[in-house]
């Protein structure tokens, strides 16, 4: 809906945009879950704080130079968002899963995942909620550019947490 309002774009092009995010999510995904499993003691917080780092930079140009941004620029960007910020959600729950199967009994290895994933969903949920609400009153930008940019953005709070609290391990 964003790129038909703001940019004008048919949905085929609107598909190749979003092929563009899926192919990047999916490059990201293989390299990066490769260099965090080479990361010291297998820690992987250093490669979710460079890319959630990354990815942010990419959110935030969206909204800085949201009325300049050359639709090349835009696509190249699109592909490396979700190169770096897809990846990385895909790195979580694979890595839980992973975790939580070596750990726990396969019980309570769903019931955890199945919490796990109604949470994010929930969250969703809301968070369509309250955007629909911003975007009316803020327009596209302030109202859905800048809180998405800030929820990345939020994302390297608890993520520094755990790469401090990983060093203090090693």
């Amino acid at each position: 809906m964003y790129l038909k309002e703001t940019h004008g774009y048919s949905n085929k092009k609107i598909a190749n945009v979003m092929s563009l995010y899926e192919t990047g999510n999916i490059c990201g995904t293989v390299i990066l879950l490769t260099l965090s499993d080479r990361n010291e003691g297998s820690r992987r917080s250093p490669t979710a704080i460079l890319s959630i780092f990354v990815a942010l930079l990419i959110s935030l140009s969206f909204v800085v130079f949201y009325e300049s941004y050359p639709e090349t620029l835009w696509l190249i960007s699109m592909f490396f968002y979700g190169f770096f910020l897809g990846s990385i959600h895909h790195m979580v729950c694979v890595t839980v899963a992973a975790d939580l199967g070596r750990s726990h009994s396969k019980s309570a290895t769903s019931t955890i995942t199945g919490i796990i994933d109604g949470i994010g969903s929930s969250g969703n949920g809301a968070g369509q909620v309250f955007l629909g609400g911003m975007i009316q009153a803020l327009g596209w930008r302030f109202g859905f550019l800048l809180p998405v940019s800030l929820a990345v953005g939020c994302t390297l709070i608890p993520l520094c947490r755990i790469y401090f609290n990983e060093r203090r391990e090693l």
